[in-house]
């Protein structure tokens, strides 16, 4: 292996400014300003079957129930919010904050399989569970063998 010398060319002596530049906007602005972290925060889920139902849990911390809503429109569950930041007193200093808040919203696409009249929510403990009941006809059952 050989090493090949690289010529400096006008294009680099502005790159380091580049790098300063990339660097103290990222920095000066921070990537928890407001508008960055309504964009950013979004509820984490588990969606899990089992023979009866699927089962939605969504995490939910410092929230209420009445924060949070659930619609379902043309086959599409969605379920969204507001988590309000906790810091907006004039008297306070928060030096540290690396909890996210702002509006969210996600949508899940439902299966005909499911009996959209008997879906269930709860809210406990800053998680959300939505049932989500299958028709008889999508639940599996057990077949029988004829002997001739």
């Amino acid at each position: 292996m050989s090493l090949v010398r690289m010529k400096q060319t006008r294009q680099f002596p502005s790159l380091p400014w580049r790098w300063d530049d990339l660097f103290s906007d990222f920095f000066s602005r921070g990537p928890w300003d407001d508008e960055m972290i309504e964009r950013v925060w979004v509820p984490r889920v588990d969606i899990v079957e089992d023979e009866n139902s699927y089962r939605v849990n969504a995490d939910m911390p410092g929230m209420k129930k009445d924060d949070v809503q659930i619609t379902l429109d043309d086959g599409v569950l969605t379920i969204s919010g507001e988590r309000k930041s906790e810091y907006k007193e004039k008297d306070e200093t928060c030096h540290v904050s690396e909890r996210v808040y702002g509006k969210f919203s996600r949508s899940f696409t439902l299966r005909n399989t499911i009996d959209t009249d008997k879906i269930d929510a709860s809210f406990k403990d800053g998680v959300l569970t939505v049932v989500l009941p299958k028709v008889e006809a999508a639940k599996p059952r057990k077949i029988e063998i004829k002997a001739h």
